[in-house]
């Protein structure tokens, strides 16, 4: 099987290649807790075609000697080479700075008698004992899979006619990019792995041999209120010739009313659609945090619904439903810190990968093929 190394154009179709629609699975991440703990796959692997990396990619684990295969994923040997964290790195016992994640231990099937606290660290620290899994599958994924958009259409068809567009992207810390182990966020550690945004803008620049100018205004740690806050000043005077606007918030909302939420969502839209009303938009629905860190994952569980009610109400707007993907991923039995770099709401490069899986779908459709 070949597998990816450093990030290069040739290596699209394989990172971009959705989950729902494959069987071949590249560098899946995900964490061992214990000496001898074990890291599930989102499908069952086939024996003898599997290979086990670091999250650096630069050291391959060998099946009998660092770990063992097990029907859903990887069991690691006591003895052997495979990087870990054990209970206690992982759960600590004592608070950390500079952010506390007090674990639920409702959602650790692990019993501890005391109050444990999530490990929690930025960049490639965050990363330091993943590992990055490449893999054969006979299973076919049977969770959500997105659909076309057909309000996504009038984009695209400009896009194919005209060969040029204006992007102006809008969110978090998340469309900021991180934690892509190509930014200065990830930690720049192979593969190097741009944000979702440029994952998406560069394979519709390539494939419609056009020309994508982009604006990327998002701001980490802000809420949808913020983005509405400074939307004058960030986004509106780059809109009268964009062609799509892109709002990714909702991360940051965990205790936002939803009627706020979706308040601040449209008065964005609005704003945008007054000066370019033959503009589109494009809402992303957020991912969701780790739902072991207590008070952390509140409202985003139901902010896709009230992007899907905003964008029925437009002709010209469009929601790619990240939620939905993550809420079944989790139903698996994969832990959702397999696809967090800093533990607790900024995606590892396997999951970035699913942003733009998302998008693309969306916007694309059935024309979205990387085999």
């Amino acid at each position: 099987m070949e597998i990816v190394d450093k990030y290069k154009k040739e290596h699209q179709n394989k990172y971009l290649q959705p989950i729902w629609d494959t069987q071949t699975v590249y560098d899946e991440t995900g964490v061992v807790i214990g000496e001898e703990g074990e890291m599930q796959f989102l499908l069952s692997p086939k024996k003898g075609r599997v290979v086990v990396r670091d999250i650096h990619l630069e050291k391959t684990y060998q099946e009998g000697k660092d770990y063992w295969l097990t029907p859903k994923g990887i069991k690691r040997i006591k003895d052997g080479g495979l990087p870990f964290f054990s209970v206690d790195e992982y759960f600590l016992k004592e608070k950390t700075a500079p952010i506390i994640l007090e674990l639920a231990p409702e959602k650790e099937k692990m019993i501890f008698h005391e109050q444990r606290y999530i490990f929690f660290a930025e960049g490639a620290k965050g990363v330091q004992n993943y590992l990055a899994v490449s893999y054969q599958t006979d299973e076919r994924w049977q969770g959500f899979i997105p659909a076309q958009d057909e309000k996504a259409k009038p984009f695209i068809q400009a896009l194919q006619e005209n060969r040029k567009a204006k992007v102006v992207f809008y969110g978090d810390s998340i469309t900021v990019g991180c934690n892509a182990s190509g930014t200065e966020y990830g930690g720049m550690i192979n593969p190097y792995l741009p944000p979702w945004y440029r994952l998406v803008s560069d394979y519709l620049a390539e494939k419609f041999d056009a020309d994508i100018m982009v604006e990327n205004q998002a701001v980490g740690g802000w809420s949808a209120k913020n983005g509405e806050d400074a939307f004058d000043e960030k986004v509106l005077c780059h809109c009268k010739d964009t062609d799509l606007l892109v709002l990714a918030f909702g991360m940051n909302d965990a205790h936002t009313p939803e009627e706020d939420y979706r308040s601040s969502i449209q008065a964005m839209m609005d704003k945008y659609f007054e000066i370019n009303p033959q503009g589109n938009v494009l809402l992303v629905a957020p991912m969701l945090p780790n739902c072991q860190c207590k008070g952390w994952r509140k409202n985003q569980e139901i902010f896709e619904n009230s992007l899907l009610e905003i964008q029925q109400e437009y002709t010209r707007v469009s929601l790619a439903r990240v939620t939905s993907l993550i809420f079944d991923m989790e139903k698996t039995g994969k832990p959702i810190r397999d696809w967090l770099a800093n533990s607790v709401n900024h995606p590892t490069d396997f999951c970035v990968r699913i942003y733009a899986q998302v998008i693309l779908q969306t916007l694309l459709g059935i024309d979205f093929t990387t085999k």
